[in-house]
């Protein structure tokens, strides 16, 4: 069961042998009562002092290794005023150095090791976040989700707390480039709602209801952003995806046909999204075990789940209809070498000298699927390009009738050229299983084991002259990269 976007530490984690120490001697201590006001106030007249030992140490010691060896030994000494209150100074110490997930296991070792409110304590941690300066407004709004999904897990009252984790996150906006970023969060600001209130409406005694609204949350893509619709969507179609199983093919897409169906009943969005996901999981898993006259069924099914999906998300869909489409791509060496222009519902590239990229504002730390229609303008023999990541495909290479792929450093070629100039075509990457496969208006062209993430970029080669109708992605993004041009190589 996935959360949000994961987080991501902005250094390497450090000294991860006395994290576990520190989470073994919390452990063993057991959950003993937390301390009370005051002897938490003596215990910080005495934390400072220590503080002021590890602050006037030299630069190249590791402070925050120090500060945690205090923390042990309050905890060893049977201190657990001091003990706390040093946990709570390390967690500090982590964020102001950027590492949120050290400071998330920090956090963890004062839950260990008393008997805390573990949502107030997390709460605590996510306004330490908001107002450190290590801490970028991407990461706390992640880390915020994160306690928010947490929160609606546990199977607390949580409306309240789920509101003032999202109330942090809602700050942290202004900081994203993309304009569509707005929309994706209040997609999930609503769901998250819509759920917690549902959670708490639930009777403590409604095991059935319990279970129906946790299925919802099986999803290994998104956040848990759906709430249960009564007999909307029938016990039986939550049954079929009870396993990643894929040991019989058609079985998978028996799973996948039934969600798709349960999907297209919902009337609501975010459960209807949800339901496509698990769909499209289903159907991609089973797509290499199936015969040619099955896998065609598969293809057709995938290509409606995934632009049903990328048009219900703000971040992975854009076409370019207006300025503001436009200004979704974040464009490289833009000016006298190349121009990006709007016309007839497309996005038109030309590269006139250098290389020119468009790069759609938002990375993915995991990528479904890509879908791109678009075309070659220019004369037959000049190509169009894609970069995900460090994958790169140059459709109708121009130095002769062949198409490249290029996975890092190694190159691919295939016979060609895949695209027919002049011809709006449909350029899709999926994975399906433990491949990636590219696929030419429904035909399957090149394989390759390397699992895609990072950013999508189009673009032009030189003198050739590209239109982009639509762009599509299936996937999870990563909020806490900002994006300032193709994450990997664009050959």
């Amino acid at each position: 069961m996935s959360a949000s976007p994961g987080l991501r530490p902005t250094q390497p984690v450090l000294c991860a042998g006395l994290a576990a120490v520190l989470l073994a001697v919390s452990a063993a201590a057991q959950s003993q009562p937390a301390p009370d006001a005051e002897a938490l106030r003596d215990a910080g007249v005495r934390a400072s002092q220590q503080l002021a030992v590890v602050l006037a140490t030299p630069s190249s010691v590791d402070r925050l290794v120090q500060l945690e060896n205090h923390a042990r030994a309050a905890g060893e000494a049977g201190d657990p005023a001091l003990h706390l209150v040093l946990l709570r100074a390390c967690r500090n110490a982590a964020l102001a150095r950027g590492d949120v997930d050290r400071a998330w296991q920090l956090a963890g070792a004062a839950l260990e090791a008393f008997d805390l409110d573990p949502h107030a304590e997390r709460l605590l941690l996510l306004d330490e976040a908001r107002r450190s300066p290590g801490v970028t407004p991407e990461t706390t709004l992640v880390l915020a989700l994160r306690i928010a999904e947490h929160v609606l897990r546990s199977g607390d009252p949580c409306a309240e707390r789920v509101d003032a984790a999202l109330a942090v996150a809602a700050e942290c906006l202004p900081a994203f480039a993309d304009p569509a970023m707005t929309n994706w969060f209040a997609q999930r600001q609503l769901g998250l709602r819509q759920a917690a209130v549902h959670h708490d409406a639930l009777a403590a005694d409604d095991s059935a209801g319990s279970q129906r609204f946790r299925a919802l949350y099986l999803d290994d893509w998104s956040p848990p952003l759906d709430t249960w619709r009564g007999s909307a969507l029938p016990d039986a179609d939550l049954a079929t995806d009870t396993t990643t199983s894929n040991a019989d093919g058609l079985d998978g897409l028996t799973r996948a046909a039934r969600l798709l169906r349960a999907a297209r009943r919902q009337t609501d969005q975010l459960p209807r999204r949800h339901l496509l996901e698990r769909a499209h999981h289903a159907a991609a898993g089973c797509w290499s075990q199936l015969e040619d006259e099955h896998r065609e069924r598969v293809l057709q099914m995938l290509d409606t789940i995934e632009d049903a999906l990328s048009d219900d998300d703000p971040l992975g869909h854009v076409e370019f209809d207006t300025p503001a489409d436009q200004a979704r791509m974040v464009f490289v060496d833009e000016g006298e070498h190349s121009e990006w222009w709007l016309e007839d519902g497309a996005l038109h590239g030309v590269n006139r000298w250098t290389r020119a990229t468009a790069t759609l504002r938002t990375a993915w730390s995991r990528v479904a699927a890509v879908s791109i229609r678009g075309r070659v303008v220019s004369r037959a023999g000049l190509n169009f390009r894609v970069a995900l990541g460090e994958l790169n495909v140059l459709y109708n290479w121009e130095q002769e009738p062949a198409n490249v792929v290029w996975l890092g450093d190694d190159e691919h070629r295939v016979a060609g050229p895949w695209l027919e100039p002049g011809r709006l075509q449909d350029l899709r990457i999926r994975r399906l299983g433990s491949e990636t496969v590219l696929f030419v208006d429904g035909h399957a062209v090149f394989r390759t084991d390397h699992e895609p993430s990072g950013t999508l970029t189009v673009y032009p080669a030189i003198g050739s002259v590209i239109a982009v109708d639509r762009i599509g992605v299936v996937g999870r993004p990563d909020l806490q990269r900002r994006v300032e041009g193709p994450s990997g190589p664009a050959r």
